[in-house]
């Protein structure tokens, strides 16, 4: 068997950005290496959504330590990953809506079409190999061969983990709260929007969650759940109503959107966890070998 490669440090503050790279990379791609695994062996429907989880969990990180990565290969392997995610998600759409249908709805035809997809879509992938991706990466990983190597570079692979994870935190917070306060005053598109947003935060949020204290997160750690569940449900009501299906019984959209905002008002106002009062000043910890 293929020795996996090992994480290279334990994620913590005054971790000095590069190995903390190397941690949550290598962590990503080992997910993401089960989950394509099963897909090529299944190309059932539950591998399809895992493997298109783990791509988006795996590009969240790369786009968190984007300030340390060359432009060029930063930008193939992101590449990469969003065609891979983008054909799975080709294959999900088709699975979603056929399962959407009643049985009397479901022609021949449509079925056909869906299966045809989905095999078409295995093989093309099988083909590429889409699941040594996972291999490949790890490999560019602790080759280095994607780190920046200019001295502006160096000084940003050697700065505290807490103070990169900081600034993308703040960032895609502040894409969110770009999407205003009112859940209601927001149409379907954009609500998918800033679901999708709210899943970034949460990726993040999980990599980086070593680097703070827990109490400064736990009450946001539910509310994000929370409103997580209530979009995922309007999404499907917005999905079902572009199919001509409206949801019937259960909560009204009225009410969901209600308690939604209220949870979104409730985070909002939270004091942000990860910003850092003063940037470290002591000397930050070195790589070490993995």
């Amino acid at each position: 068997m293929k020795k996996r490669p090992k994480t290279s440090a334990k994620l913590r503050p005054g971790l000095a950005s590069e190995p903390a790279f190397d941690h949550i990379m290598l962590k990503r791609c080992a997910h993401l290496r089960k989950q394509l695994a099963r897909y090529e062996e299944s190309n059932s429907e539950d591998a399809v959504h895992k493997s298109r989880v783990a791509l988006r969990r795996l590009t969240t990180a790369l786009d968190a330590f984007h300030p340390l990565l060359r432009k060029a290969p930063f930008k193939a392997w992101r590449s990469e990953a969003k065609a891979l995610f983008r054909a799975l998600g080709e294959v999900r759409d088709a699975d979603v809506y056929l399962a959407a249908l009643p049985d009397e709805e479901r022609s021949k035809k449509l079925v056909t079409g869906t299966a045809w997809l989905r095999e078409k879509t295995w093989q093309d992938l099988k083909r590429k190999d889409a699941s040594g991706f996972a291999a490949r990466l790890e490999k560019a990983v602790c080759d280095k061969a994607m780190l920046r190597r200019s001295r502006e570079g160096m000084l940003l692979r050697g700065r505290p983990v807490e103070i990169l994870a900081g600034e993308a935190m703040g960032r895609i917070w502040a894409d969110l709260a770009g999407h205003g306060a009112d859940l209601a005053a927001m149409s379907a598109e954009e609500r998918h929007g800033f679901r999708k947003d709210m899943k970034t935060f949460r990726y993040l949020a999980d990599d980086f969650s070593p680097l703070w204290p827990k109490e400064g997160r736990a009450e946001a750690e539910d509310r994000i759940r929370a409103l997580q569940e209530d979009l995922g449900t309007l999404n499907d009501m917005a999905n079902a109503a572009r199919l001509g299906r409206p949801v019937t019984g259960g909560e009204a959209e009225e009410d969901i959107l209600r308690r939604a905002s209220g949870v979104w008002s409730e985070l909002s106002g939270l004091r942000p966890w990860w910003r850092q009062e003063e940037p470290s000043a002591e000397p930050v910890e070195e790589a070490e070998a993995g």
